[in-house]
């Protein structure tokens, strides 16, 4: 697994992506980190221009979950 900040550098979308839907819908509650979610999930979206629809559909996601 990736480590939890290397989405502030990672280059490619999918990996920001997938960590911020991990982070956000973990089961184990003690595991979640709203705030790093919303930030690798805008840093995907950031990252796709906008263009790839998974980054924007884990930003709405991390938005669900984070009420």
């Amino acid at each position: 697994m990736m480590p939890v900040r290397s989405f502030e550098t990672s280059a490619s979308v999918s990996p920001a992506s997938a960590m911020a839907w991990r982070i956000a819908t973990e089961d184990k509650l003690a595991w979640r980190d709203p705030a790093t979610a919303m930030k690798a999930a805008k840093r995907a979206v950031e990252l796709s221009g906008g263009k790839e629809s998974a980054p924007v559909d884990t930003l709405a996601r991390v938005y669900f979950e984070t009420g």
